[in-house]
This record gives structure tokens, C-alpha cells and sequence, in this order.
């Protein structure tokens, strides 16, 4: 069923799951900077690092993101960026500064 938009209904619900995971980055580091100082032994300036990184993401890619979404169209986009946050999340795991990063 399409809307008179012309977009899916998936799309909209993809996009609420695409927010809720992006939020994780960002909400989630500040409670646990003080463990990860003492787990990595990263000075507080590069620990502060983690919670600016993905907010100068949003910013930095936020016009290169919707002019993909143009022309290869969003649904497209936001899976491929789903893959991508997937990886990003893998790789987080692996207890080593620069994957932390």
C-alpha cells in the first residue's frame, strides 16, 4: 500500500529504527567514558573525542546523504546506511583503541 507521497510505509519505519540505532553513539558513550578512560588509558581530551566524532558526522554527511537519497532513492540509501551502522557496531567490539575510534 502506498501513501499518496508515493513513499512506502516501510520507509517510514525504517527511518524510525535508522534513528533509534543512530541514537545509540551518541547516548550511550557519555555514562561509560570514565570506564573506557580506565580500560584503553586514553587521556579525557581523546575520550571526549568519542562523543564528538558522530555528532561531526551527522553534520559533515547529512547534504551528501540526501542528495544520494535523491538519486538512488532513500529506501536504497537507508539499508546500504543500516549495513554500514551494522559494521560500524561489529567493530566496536573489538577491544582496541583504534577500533573503538
Amino acid at each position: 500500500m502506498k501513501k499518496a507521497s508515493g513513499h512506502s510505509p516501510l520507509l517510514l519505519l525504517s527511518i524510525v529504527f535508522v534513528a533509534a540505532n543512530m541514537r545509540l553513539p551518541i547516548t550511550l558513550m557519555p555514562p561509560l567514558l570514565d570506564t573506557i578512560k580506565q580500560t584503553f588509558h586514553i587521556p579525557t581530551a581523546l575520550s571526549g573525542l568519542l562523543t564528538t566524532i558522530p555528532l561531526l558526522t551527522f553534520a559533515i554527511m547529512s547534504p551528501f546523504i540526501a542528495k544520494l537519497g535523491k538519486r538512488f532513492g532513500n529506501e536504497v540509501i537507508i539499508y546500504i546506511l543500516l549495513i554500514v551502522l551494522a559494521i560500524g557496531s561489529a567493530v566496536r567490539i573489538i577491544p582496541d583503541v583504534i577500533a573503538l575510534f
